[in-house]
């Protein structure tokens, strides 16, 4: 999976237009930011399959830095948009991994068992959490590295957490995939959630003696 770089420019009308600077030829217009952004992803796909039928090359994605060397790209607004390995494979893209990130957590805000944990974390902190998330599950779904952060290490501060509240999140974040995502992005989504579930549990709840397949010295007879 490729991941290539488009700018959206303002136009005067109000419409937003959103541009690649690796595919000159392929361009896409609409009415909000968030349209474009999800024509961007059709449009692209397109314009590469395109190129690949034809047997053209698809070039190397640019980096941030080499698309910023241009002085117009300066002060731009950008979006990061996947190109699948196969073709009329469908993937996600970052309009959408916000809009299932804000409902998940509108859900885990109001749980009776997640919320007050949440809550109590995060205070009145929410939008640069959710902005963080918007970063981390783009990282996991389309290998972008905006994500910097330590999630282990936050989850350790946590004392009051416990298995069954992981089991709890991992259900409503199915449920959330499932109502914003098609069958199978909701299932690589969910696979890709219970893998940092689980390796977070072992990182926190991990103990030795249960995995240990020798007994201790003290329990040998």
């Amino acid at each position: 999976m490729a991941v290539f770089i488009g700018l959206l420019k303002r136009e005067a009308d109000g419409a937003c237009h959103v541009s690649f600077p690796d595919f000159p030829d392929c361009q896409t217009v609409g009415h909000t930011m968030e349209e474009a952004s999800a024509r961007a992803v059709d449009v692209l796909a397109a314009h590469v399959s395109l190129l690949q039928k034809k047997g053209e090359a698809v070039p190397q994605p640019s980096s941030m830095s080499k698309v910023m060397e241009d002085p117009q790209h300066h002060g731009m607004p950008i979006i990061r948009v996947a190109v699948p390995d196969e073709p009329g494979q469908r993937i996600t893209n970052d309009a959408e991994i916000e809009r299932l990130v804000r409902a998940f957590y509108m859900k885990v805000r109001a749980d009776a068992m997640l919320g007050p944990i949440f809550n109590n974390a995060i205070g009145d902190e929410w939008e640069p959490h959710l902005h963080k998330m918007f970063d981390f599950w783009s990282s996991v779904m389309l290998t972008t590295g905006r994500y910097k952060g330590q999630p282990m290490r936050a989850h350790m501060r946590l004392k009051m957490v416990r298995e069954e509240h992981f089991e709890r999140w991992l259900m409503l974040f199915r449920e959330t995939a499932d109502e914003i995502c098609t069958p199978e992005i909701a299932d690589s989504f969910v696979e890709k959630a219970a893998r940092i579930a689980e390796s977070l549990q072992l990182g926190m709840f991990f103990r030795p003696a249960l995995h240990d397949p020798e007994p201790t010295q003290g329990q040998r007879h």
